[in-house]
């Protein structure tokens, strides 16, 4: 399933990923780091979760491409968290999109795409 282009006019975060069954080592060396992410994830509901929580990022952020990862702060981050409370959504929800937010940005950390994981470092709700 590919998110909507009106998500992301310029770019398709979280494609799967390519060449199931006989994958070329090419073809998975130019997958992207955002799809690895989330293709590791052995749960389909953990993984759909997860992607709808991080299409909704990129959308409230206006993420345009992969490269616009390196320019989040952490001021995008409570930004998008102070948004879900305004909308009524629970702390629980709230709680399990920055877990999942934070999830991709220590990946894309751990691979270079970026410094840090500016997650981290917004407080989540308490339950």
């Amino acid at each position: 399933m590919t998110p909507p282009k009106s998500l992301a006019p310029r770019f398709e975060p979280l494609d799967p990923v390519p060449g199931a069954g006989k994958p070329s080592l090419d073809l998975l060396a130019q997958t992207p780091e955002d799809s690895l992410w989330l293709a590791n994830f052995t749960s389909d509901k953990t993984r759909e979760t997860y992607r709808q929580a991080i299409l909704q990022f990129i959308k409230a952020a206006g993420l345009r491409e992969r490269s616009d990862f390196q320019r989040v702060s952490r001021a995008a981050v409570i930004a998008w968290r102070d948004q879900l409370m305004a909308e009524g959504r629970s702390r629980r929800t709230v709680k399990n999109r920055l877990s999942a937010l934070s999830s991709l940005f220590d990946h894309l950390t751990a691979h270079g795409v970026v410094e840090k994981n500016v997650v981290k470092e917004v407080d989540r709700p308490k339950l």
